[in-house]
């Protein structure tokens, strides 16, 4: 047996992470504050390995043998590049699926008959002492178990979020193997089931971070329409902030929890005026860089407003997927799509229905739009079974999946300008899992509304009385082609989903 069904993560709902690190802001560090201006694979602390790697492909999980064992023949094993998905190289069959399950829906139960793809990185590095290593895996659909030269070092699911592990207790001088078993299903996917082209693989970027030991592990940045700016920052060492308005320096401090600050007349950011300041962290040996906007958003008796004046939306539902490479998508690709349109005068994205590659976000930011970020959390094939599709959404056997999702995505996008409504994923139905999170979210973000939709599908079905309870932690009024709910209309209203782009 190996170790992928020994230790069977991929089968437990309630398992959705094995030795991940904690969810945090996106962020790459460099070496200077000139550098952060760069690319991010010019860090010298970004170790990508992307490119070629060593690949098979087996129908069955039971099929594979334990390829991740250093003495293990790797002689029958072809190559892939990475990111990509597998059904692109050949393997498998690509699948458009619009609701239903691509297996007998059976939760939690999965198919014993499991595609799994077996994944070989050799790489040369030396660590460095008083260095920590995380190893990314920014987009893997379903999971991915993994090993570092024959030691296991975790799993993660959720197929659109970050997965970081810490590699550093088993990483060598010179050269090193990494071994990936990535599943084409995990008790995860029956919150995979968006409307799309369903393919797997690892399919966003891999890499190694280089990390002081002592650095910044997280920071969270708020900056309202009235020049009141927030920092907090977790690090085992001092931290030096300092604001910037392209090269003027407007305000520096050492950091030691919370900086507040104000900024006098702050040119504001909107979709119109996307005008973005600079901050820069410096802990250690590293230096981060975020941009930022000062920016209000709230809803005003039922009306959406940025910095005080009424918004109307003009957007799309967009997947992030390309017509030839799936769902890999680089950064000529995306700032193309974002271009094209701003041409159209588009000013608003949903992320349907799942969070979009982390550097999109910055595009966001950098361009001018207004994103809804959804989490990756839709099981609309459950709208087929007799007990009606409420069923996850309300059983507490998944309630640590939900959460986890809601968490990975909030950390890593919570300090973009561009983000101005949480979604709670699409098609789910309703239940209390869900209203938790809508709870969980107000709490945590007081400068966000937050948004779901399939809280009122159904809902001519309904009395008014439950709509309201349903709408009790929900900031929109919000449904598909929908008109008007009698006793909700004084909620601000969007339409989620008039046209797709998949």
């Amino acid at each position: 047996m190996n170790e992928m069904l020994s230790r069977g993560y991929h089968k437990d709902p309630e398992i959705v992470r094995v030795n991940e690190l904690p969810d945090h802001a996106y962020f790459i560090p460099f070496d200077t504050a000139q550098g952060t201006r760069s690319p991010r694979e010019r860090s010298p602390f970004f170790y990508s390995l992307c490119g070629s790697w060593k690949f098979l492909w087996k129908s069955s999980l039971y099929e594979m043998e334990d390829f991740y064992k250093p003495d293990f023949d790797i002689s029958q094993f072809k190559q892939i590049t990475v990111p990509e998905c597998w059904q692109s190289h050949g393997e498998d069959y690509i699948q458009y699926q619009s609701s239903p399950y691509p297996f007998i829906n059976d939760p939690p139960h999965i198919p014993e008959k499991n595609p799994v793809a077996a994944y070989i990185k050799d790489f040369d590095i030396a660590p460095a002492p008083g260095k920590r290593y995380e190893l990314h895996f920014e987009g893997k659909d379903s999971c991915v178990y993994l090993w570092m030269n024959g030691h296991f070092v975790g799993y993660g699911e959720v197929p659109h979020n970050d997965s970081a592990f810490d590699v550093t207790p088993f990483l060598q001088n010179g050269k090193n193997r990494l071994c990936v078993a990535v599943l084409k299903w995990c008790t995860g996917t029956y919150f995979d089931d968006q409307d799309k082209i369903r393919l797997s693989g690892l399919f966003r970027e891999v890499y190694i971070l280089e990390r002081a030991a002592c650095g910044v592990t997280d920071f969270a940045l708020t900056a309202d329409m009235n020049g009141a700016l927030s920092l907090s920052v977790k690090a085992e060492a001092p931290v030096s902030a300092a604001i910037y308005d392209g090269d003027r320096l407007l305000a520096s401090a050492d950091v030691s929890g919370v900086w507040q600050w104000q900024c006098d007349a702050p040119r504001l950011w909107s979709a119109e005026d996307p005008y973005l300041y600079d901050l820069v962290l410096t802990c250690a040996d590293e230096v981060i860089r975020h941009r930022f906007g000062f920016c209000t958003v709230a809803i005003e008796n039922a009306v959406f407003t940025v910095n005080g004046k009424p918004v109307k939306f003009y957007g799309v539902n967009r997947h992030d997927s390309a017509p030839d490479t799936g769902y890999v998508t680089d950064m000529a690709f995306m700032r193309g799509e974002l271009l094209l349109m701003k041409r159209h005068n588009i000013n608003a994205i949903r992320t349907s229905h799942y969070p979009n590659d982390p550097r999109f976000y910055e595009l966001c930011d950098e361009l001018g739009f207004y994103v809804m970020c959804e989490a990756d959390q839709e099981c609309h094939g459950m709208s087929y079974i007799k007990e009606g599709w409420n069923v996850l959404v309300d059983d507490p056997l998944w309630a640590t999946c939900i959460h986890d999702r809601m968490v990975r995505m909030y950390e890593a996008f919570k300090n973009s300008t561009a983000v101005v409504i949480w979604s709670l994923g699409n098609e789910s139905g309703w239940g209390q899992n869900l209203d938790n999170e809508a709870v969980w979210f107000h709490k945590t973000d007081a400068t966000r509304p937050v948004h779901y939709e399939s809280a009122f599908s159904g809902y001519m079905k309904y009395e008014e009385e439950e709509l309201r309870r349903r709408a009790a932690n929900l900031d929109f009024l919000s449904a598909m082609y929908p008109p008007l709910i009698e006793g909700l209309g004084s909620r601000a209203h969007i339409g989620a989903s008039l046209a797709h782009r998949s």
